[in-house]
This record gives C-alpha cells, structure tokens and sequence, in this order.
C-alpha cells in the first residue's frame, strides 16, 4: 500500500531506530532517522530544526 501510495520513506525516531530500520527496509522504503527527543541538540531550536530538516529529507 505504502509503494502504491507513492511513499518513499519512513521517519524513524532515534529511540526506534534498530526496528524502525528494519521494518523501512522490509517495506522497501529508505529510513530517515528523526531525533525527537533532542539528545544530539544543544537547545531547542537545534532539535527543531533537525526534525525540520528530516522531514525535508522525507520530501526529496
């Protein structure tokens, strides 16, 4: 449904990441790995502005 859907990607939450991976590729979809949680952002626009530009990485 995902393919026919014209999806492409899958955002996985860095918490989620192993089985986030694992079900993007079973689905044939590239993961794009978002950190929603903020633990590589110094302050909240960093981690704003990463989960902006995963969500762009999803779009391309």
């Amino acid at each position: 449904m995902a393919k026919e859907a014209g999806v492409r990607h899958l955002l996985i939450p860095l918490a989620a990441k192993e089985q986030g991976v694992a079900v993007a590729r079973n689905l044939g979809l590239e993961p794009v790995l978002v950190d929603v949680l903020g633990e590589g952002a110094k302050d909240y626009p960093t981690l704003l502005r990463g989960v902006a530009e995963a969500f762009a990485q999803s779009l391309r």
